[in-house]
């Protein structure tokens, strides 16, 4: 675990912490408690200047514990908070489980084996799944991609599993057309840099999509893609200097630029997300963090792919 991200990002924020938060950090090592650990790693996230959700004032004060977590009062709203307030985990119980729950994310389990491993029902285990995930997306505004980043899209078929109220679209019989490009079907981009970061994003067309990729790229990035007309539109409005393959025509490369790394992650996510037997486009997203954290993150132990999930507390 001493070579994992997450090890090395608590020791990094350990330097941080305030008297009271080593003291939490202790207590939950000496203990060898995992729910203890994860409350001492939530708590850490509050920084030393203590700042509200609310109304971002900083300087609150220590008002109690609350199902293990520390409580803290605005001085300027008035306001009560916790690590967790205003993020997707606030309010869920049961924290000692949670190790159990990265356990399951780690070998990629479904529902049922989810639910059976953390000794819940099915209906918890699908509640945490997408409010962890979807606590890690929101770190997808923040991240940028630099140097030379491949671009290319695929497509899946739309799914409204569990969706009562379509208004507006047919019943399709066996699934739907087979056909790529339909309205039965969406879009996922997929980008990747030099470094192995990875981006997804999801639309109903590419004719706009690839114009999303201007506020994650850093300045001086080389985009690369196929010759679609859509991501030639996309780097000139973005101003960066672009590189297209015509793959028709069997131009696979062009000197040192490929664009075969970000298809063997396409291969890579279409083996990811067959094993789940049908995913609703709703949860799309949140499947295709879970993929860019088993891949780019690579965390060593259940306690490494929390930590970094809860970095996405911080936004």
């Amino acid at each position: 675990m001493s070579d994992s991200i997450g090890f090395n990002a608590i020791v990094a924020a350990v330097a941080k912490f305030s008297p009271d938060q080593v003291e939490n950090l202790r207590a939950a090592l000496d203990s060898h408690d995992p729910a203890a650990a994860i409350l001492a790693a939530l708590n850490g996230l509050i920084g030393p200047d203590r700042r509200c959700p609310h109304c971002k004032a900083c300087g609150a004060v220590k008002r109690g514990v609350n199902d293990g977590l520390a409580r803290y009062r605005c001085k300027g709203c008035g306001k009560t908070f916790n690590a967790l307030s205003g993020t997707p985990l606030s309010k869920l119980k049961m924290k000692g489980r949670w190790i159990l729950f990265a356990q399951s994310a780690m070998r990629g389990e479904t529902l049922k084996e989810t639910a059976a491993n953390c000794d819940v029902h099915i209906e918890t285990a699908h509640r945490w799944r997408h409010r962890f995930l979807g606590t890690s997306a929101r770190k997808t505004k923040t991240r940028k991609l630099g140097n030379t980043v491949q671009v290319d899209d695929m497509i899946e078929r739309d799914s409204r599993k569990g969706d009562r109220g379509i208004k507006d679209r047919d019943a399709r019989k066996r699934g739907g057309t087979k056909e790529p490009g339909g309205k039965d079907h969406v879009h996922i981009l997929a980008a990747i840099d030099s470094a192995g970061e990875i981006l997804f994003r999801t639309f109903p067309t590419m004719n706009t999509g690839a114009y999303t990729l201007s506020h994650a790229l850093q300045p001086g990035v080389t985009l690369v893609s196929d010759a679609a007309k859509c991501f030639s539109s996309a780097a000139r409005k973005m101003g960066v200097r672009h590189i297209k393959l015509n793959i028709s025509a069997g131009k696979r490369t062009r000197g040192i630029f490929h664009i075969q790394t970000v298809n063997n992650v396409h291969g890579a996510v279409r083996v990811f997300l067959a094993q789940y037997n049908g995913i609703a486009t709703k949860y799309l997203g949140n499947y295709l963090e879970w993929f860019r954290l088993l891949r780019v993150t690579k965390p060593s132990t259940p306690f490494d792919l929390l930590t970094t999930i809860f970095a996405g507390i911080i936004v």
